[in-house]
């Protein structure tokens, strides 16, 4: 599968990426390497997903990157809990997160990673379309996507 490479971002509607999402990580998935592909928001907020041939690894920011203006809610981080993302770990995965098994779970990922962009982070909600940058590059013996603090 051809990528966009990690400082070469496409700029595309969340709309538009939201409704091609599972036909995206289907296709990332088929393509058998460790592939990292990140939607950053104008606000400094991202989610992120790192695909492997077996599992998808889907993160939504939290507030140990987010910039201040771009802090998630309390209400927002209930909202995560809720849906059943697992809490960011300082030592461990510092973003919510969850993860899928393969291509039986591609819907429910692209579903899920589609509710916490709309519904608990609130993208796309204003009357005029939503662009958003749109990276996929190859992780390199990665294990999980990287930190983006560094």
């Amino acid at each position: 599968m051809r990528t966009t490479g990690e400082h070469e971002p496409a700029k595309v509607e969340l709309g538009s990426f939201l409704g091609n999402l599972p036909e995206l990580l289907t296709g990332l998935l088929a393509d058998g390497r460790c592939l990292a592909l990140i939607v950053d928001f104008d606000d400094g907020r991202y989610v992120q997903v790192l695909i492997d041939e077996r599992s998808i690894l889907a993160e939504v920011i939290s507030n140990l990157h987010a910039p201040e203006e771009g802090a998630l809610t309390s209400d927002q981080e209930e909202a995560l809990d809720g849906a059943g993302w697992l809490h960011p770990e300082p030592n461990g995965n510092p973003n919510w997160h969850r993860e899928f098994t393969g291509l039986g779970e591609v819907f429910l990922a692209a579903d899920t990673l589609g509710e916490a962009c709309r519904r608990i982070l609130g993208k796309g909600e204003g009357p005029r379309p939503e662009m958003v940058s749109l990276r996929t590059f190859e992780m390199n013996g990665a294990s999980r996507v990287r930190d983006r603090s560094a």
